[in-house]
C-alpha cells in the first residue's frame, strides 16, 4: 500500500476474467506470476499456444534479439508447460510456444 503512489505502469486496460483474454490464437490467462532472479523481481503474464514465429518476432521487437533465453528479457517462451503457479500447465502444440510477458517490478 505504501508504494501505490509510485506505480507508473504498465497497466492492464480491462478486467481479466477467469477464462482469460483471447489474443489471436492464444489466450492470456487470469494469472500473474511474480518471479525473482537474483536481486530483480518481475511480474509475468502468461499466454498459452502462441505461434512460434509470432513469439520470435515479439522477441526481436521488444528484446532486440530473436534468440530466447527462457528466463530473461521482456518476452520469454518455451514449448514446455510454464512453472507453477502459472495456469499454463501443458506443453504447447507443435509449432507453438507458451509465452510470458515480463514486467520488471521493484519494491513489491
Amino acid at each position: 500500500a505504501s508504494h501505490i503512489n509510485n506505480w507508473r505502469g504498465p497497466y492492464v486496460s480491462r478486467q481479466l476474467l477467469s477464462t482469460g483474454i483471447a489474443m489471436g490464437d492464444g489466450h492470456i490467462q487470469n494469472q500473474l506470476r511474480r518471479v525473482t532472479v537474483g536481486a530483480s523481481a518481475f511480474l509475468l503474464i502468461d499466454a498459452a499456444g502462441i505461434d512460434t514465429l509470432i513469439a520470435v518476432g515479439l522477441e526481436g521487437e521488444l528484446d532486440g534479439t530473436s534468440t530466447n533465453p527462457e528466463t530473461t528479457g521482456t518476452i520469454r517462451y518455451q514449448t514446455a508447460a510454464l512453472p507453477a503457479p502459472s495456469t499454463v500447465t501443458t506443453a504447447a502444440p507443435a509449432g507453438m510456444v507458451n509465452l510470458s510477458y515480463s514486467i520488471p517490478i521493484s519494491g513489491c
